[in-house]
C-alpha cells in the first residue's frame, strides 16, 4: 500500500534493524505501547513479535516506510481481526522520532482504514489510547473516529492504572449482503 509519502507492506524479518530495535527502547517512544515482555527490546524478541505477526492467522503488522528511502519509521497493526464479526483493533507507532508531527500517522492511519474497510470488508475498527497519550487521542479523532467508552483505572502505565479511552469507526459501505452467506 502507498500513501503519498510512504509505502506500508507486511513486516518481514529482514527488516528488523538496530534503528527498529533502537527506536521501540526509547522511553519516549515506547512510554503508551502495551508491550508483552517489560523491559529492553533486543533483536531476538522483535524478531519473535515479527515472526508472530507473520504466523498469525488474525494479525498484521505492516511497516512505514518513507518512499523516497526506504527508511522504516514505525508500524501499524490490525490485530484480533474477526471474520465472523468484520471487526479488527488498530495501533500505529512511529518510533522514529523525527518523523514525529509530520501528520505521517494521520496519513498511515487513513489509508490503512481504507484498506480494512475497501479490501478486507471489515465493518468495525476500535483503538484503545491512555488518554495521556494527548497526540494519539487527537490523532484518532482526526481520521474520523468516534468515542465509544472510557474506562478509569483500567489499564497499567508504570506504577498506576489509568483512565483509558476506546475510539472507534464503522465502515459506512459495508456490505451487509456477505453476512447471509455466514
Amino acid at each position: 500500500m502507498e500513501t503519498k509519502r510512504l509505502t506500508l507492506r507486511v513486516l518481514r524479518l529482514k527488516d528488523v534493524t538496530l534503528h527498529y530495535v533502537n527506536g521501540i527502547n526509547d522511553t519516549q517512544v515506547n512510554r503508551y505501547l502495551l508491550m508483552e515482555n517489560k523491559g529492553k527490546q533486543t533483536m531476538e524478541s522483535v524478531e519473535n513479535y515479527v515472526r508472530f505477526n507473520l504466523n498469525s492467522p488474525s494479525d498484521i503488522l505492516f511497516g512505514i516506510f518513507l518512499k523516497n528511502n526506504n527508511r522504516h519509521i514505525g508500524n501499524v497493526r490490525l490485530s484480533g481481526i474477526s471474520y465472523f464479526h468484520y471487526f479488527s483493533n488498530i495501533g500505529i507507532c512511529i518510533f522514529d522520532k523525527k518523523y514525529w508531527g509530520k501528520s505521517n500517522a494521520k496519513e498511515v492511519l487513513d489509508r490503512v482504514v481504507h484498506f480494512a474497510f475497501n479490501d478486507m470488508g471489515l465493518h468495525y475498527l476500535e483503538a484503545g489510547v491512555f488518554n495521556e497519550n494527548k497526540a494519539s487521542c487527537k490523532l484518532f479523532l482526526s481520521s474520523g473516529f468516534k468515542i465509544r467508552s472510557s474506562y478509569g483505572d483500567k489499564l497499567r502505565l508504570k506504577d498506576n492504572f489509568v483512565k483509558v479511552t476506546i475510539f472507534f469507526i464503522t465502515n459506512p459501505n459495508f456490505n451487509y449482503r456477505r453476512l447471509k452467506n455466514i
